[in-house]
């Protein structure tokens, strides 16, 4: 047994910078990862990171992202180009890459991310727990409405004042019985205009069109029932590995056909690509600039493939995550090699590999899924579209959230007519809004020692704003300082003095209100 005054379940990215945070005010932090990875989507792939305004990002989360900058600054870390051409074959890709005149860059190599995450844990000397997943054989001992340890069946207990949750399914939350959803709210629960079921493109009609049959029975992934628009889902949007390539001779990796491939998973993709005219590999997939000549592929989604998902055991979620390994390595080899598609997208295809120096202790396939939605608390205040779109007011900011409503597919239905339909696909602008403290805890009746900083209370439309990785690393660092501040003042998270923790994150260079941004 060991015990600390903050322990953080989750090893994401904002998990990292809440470590630093809680750290950096003299305490004893642990960081607990249910894998052997540190750092998330940001070092799993996503390295084209969806950062659309650097002014809201401040304190620990544009340390990172400076690191970045320096990093790349440095003549040694270009081996395939050099700095100035890299950005100008990126152009306004992932807004630009870097910002100057604040010396931050978001776009860049995984091992990169790792590298800089690692020095910054080490510099603050937080303990590392990996391989240690909360599952139904975890003990999260809970007495008098306080978390007092996590006991791990291989004999691993951790004891800690404070605990933040920071898992992308909010694992710690949920075991420790705080009331969770993981669907898509009804429009009417929070009068939200998007919320519920959402059907947006139409194909496979007119001069596209095509059949979604093979004999009598739909195209896998293809689904022929349509609940009404607006009604409660349980399916969230789908999810999908974000893929790091190269195509420079010597440092890829081919390729190669799943033993358990299935062309059938493509069929209808295939019609689509046919009937469309599509011939170029960029008509089907995204290809997003990384340095050195390498690529964040975008575009790998398993549609259908996470319905399940949220009542799954950690366990059931292992199965699921290979199920989408063997998706996507399936869909790589079909977009290779399948005759029936144009031999341009064949060969545009077989141009890349796997990056060879990316994830080499995994076969250069990134070790972490992008779980872009999953289970979300039900705290003491949830943030809404109303919240998004500048209609309610917060009295307590902690963060500021940017990005666009951004919902990937939930699922693609037949209609009566014949037509496929995706359901589910939002991207809407937004405004920049404030992030509330409240929107971290638990009710006041459940858990006193407890804050969620990514699995945190909003609806699903929120949360597809919210659920982005510089975003997660603000609100971490929210996280770590209330949680430090808890220790030192001897107080549960819900008797924090909000001023407290305004001028101690503002001190800590925190961008925490859009009054705040410059």
């Amino acid at each position: 047994m060991k015990r600390y005054d903050v322990v953080i379940y989750g090893a994401t990215a904002g998990g990292v910078i809440a470590s630093i945070a809680a750290a950096r005010h003299s305490l004893r932090v642990l960081l607990i990862s249910n894998n052997n990875h540190l750092g998330g989507m940001t070092t799993s792939g996503l390295s084209a990171s969806d950062l659309n305004l650097p002014n809201s990002i401040g304190g620990i989360a544009r340390e990172f992202y400076h690191n970045i900058f320096m990093y790349y600054k440095s003549k040694k870390a270009w081996r395939n180009e050099s700095r100035q051409d890299f950005f100008e074959r990126l152009g306004n890709r992932a807004y630009g890459g870097k910002d100057d005149q604040r010396k931050m860059q978001w776009v860049f190599e995984p091992h990169v991310a790792c590298k800089v995450f690692l020095e910054m844990l080490e510099a603050e000397r937080v303990d590392v727990a990996f391989n240690a997943p909360i599952t139904s054989y975890t003990q999260v001992e809970v007495k008098e409405g306080k978390i007092n340890a996590l006991s791990f069946p291989d004999g691993r207990r951790f004891e800690a004042d404070v605990f933040i949750d920071t898992d992308y399914d909010g694992d710690l939350s949920f075991y420790s019985g705080i009331e969770s959803v993981g669907g898509r709210e009804a429009s009417k629960e929070y009068d939200e205009l998007l919320a519920g079921v959402f059907y947006s493109a139409i194909y496979g009609s007119g001069k596209t069109s095509i059949s979604p049959y093979i004999n009598t029975q739909p195209c896998p992934g293809l689904s022929t029932h349509c609940p009404p628009p607006g009604t409660a889902s349980p399916k969230i949007q789908a999810y999908g590995f974000r893929l790091t390539l190269s195509k420079e001779k010597g440092e890829k990796v081919p390729f190669t056909k799943p033993e358990d491939y299935e062309p059938k998973l493509y069929e209808h993709l295939l019609r689509k690509i046919q009937a469309c005219s599509h011939h170029a590999i960029d008509d089907v997939l995204c290809f997003n600039s990384l340095p050195n000549k390498k690529v964040d592929l975008n575009g790998l989604d398993f549609v259908g493939g996470n319905h399940l998902w949220v009542h799954q055991s950690f366990y059931e979620r292992e199965v699921s995550k290979a199920e989408h390994e063997s998706y996507t390595k399936g869909l790589l080899y079909f977009l290779s090699e399948d005759e029936r598609l144009p031999l341009s997208m064949r060969n545009g295809m077989k141009q890349w590999g796997y990056a060879k120096d990316e994830f080499i202790d995994n076969d250069n396939f990134p070790p972490c899924l992008y779980i872009r939605a999953s289970r979300r608390m039900l705290g003491d205040y949830i943030l809404t579209e109303k919240n998004i779109f500048g209609l309610n007011k917060v009295n307590d900011p902690v963060a500021v959230g940017s990005y666009s409503i951004d919902s990937h597919v939930v699922d693609r239905v037949i209609s009566s007519r014949g037509e496929v339909i995706d359901e589910g696909a939002i991207y809407i602008k937004v405004p920049p809004y404030d992030i509330s403290y409240r929107s971290m805890l638990p009710p006041v009746d459940s858990v006193s020692n407890l804050i969620v900083a990514v699995a945190l209370s909003a609806s699903y439309i929120a949360y597809s704003s919210l659920r982005m990785e510089p975003t997660f690393m603000t609100i971490g660092h929210a996280a770590g300082t209330a949680a430090a501040l808890c220790v030192s003042c001897n107080k549960n998270t819900h008797e924090l003095d909000y001023t407290t923790l305004k001028n101690t994150l503002l001190k800590e260079g925190q961008v925490i209100s859009i009054d705040g941004m410059s």
